[in-house]
């Protein structure tokens, strides 16, 4: 967990849902971590508050399950070199589900701490939720290039290859009834706490 004294903020960002984004404004506003990891830039996901900051205000990033899933299903592919593994057989095994993704229930790790958050930054809204939050607003001009950079231009979104691995357009065309079904059962209270339509892996 990322957290700044000065604006008695805990910031957590749990895997894939905008880390290194959202990674660039704490590193600029000198958040820490229990570790200090934040100062070498690196990915903080710990999903707790540090003793004696439980008064602080608690953000949270968050994300679609579905479209969270298919951004894990990169990860494993990039950290596993399975380029032949195909999302829907991915999803079915035991794998992607399993301790593998350590947090990726992010509510039942929620549910543990001394509070629930205060603020939520949605994947789906991320410019504005960003934008919106007060000491973002108070320190625009600081922050502007960066916020450009990071969040409108956004540097971690891009359409990578691997190898001969082409990601889809949209995360939505991994999913059909079958496999939406699959993520839906084993994470309906993320949808539900979280307001997360069900059929929202369906095309416009």
């Amino acid at each position: 967990m990322n957290y700044n004294d000065d604006l008695k903020v805990v910031w957590i960002t749990p895997m894939r849902t905008g880390t290194r984004s959202s990674g660039a404004i704490m590193f600029k506003l000198d958040f820490k971590s229990e570790n200090n990891n934040i100062h070498q830039k690196e990915i903080v996901h710990g999903i707790g508050i540090p003793e004696g900051k439980e008064d602080y205000k608690l953000i949270v990033n968050i994300r679609n399950p579905y479209s969270r899933m298919v951004s894990l299903y990169y990860l494993y592919l990039h950290n596993s070199n399975q380029f032949n593994q195909s999302f829907d057989r991915w999803v079915k095994s035991s794998l992607s589900f399993s301790d593998y993704n350590k947090n990726l229930f992010i509510l039942e790790n929620l549910k543990k701490l001394p509070k629930l958050p205060d603020l939520y930054v949605r994947m789906e809204n991320f410019k504005n939720d960003i934008n919106s939050l007060w000491f973002v607003k108070e320190n625009f001009d600081f922050l502007e290039q960066t916020l450009k950079h990071n969040i409108e231009n956004n540097p971690y979104d891009s359409r990578v290859q691997f190898n001969e691995f082409v990601k889809k357009e949209s995360w939505k065309e991994y999913y059909n009834e079958e496999i939406s079904e699959v993520v839906y059962k084993k994470m309906k209270n993320e949808f539900d706490f979280f307001n997360y339509d069900k059929n929202s892996w369906k095309k416009n």
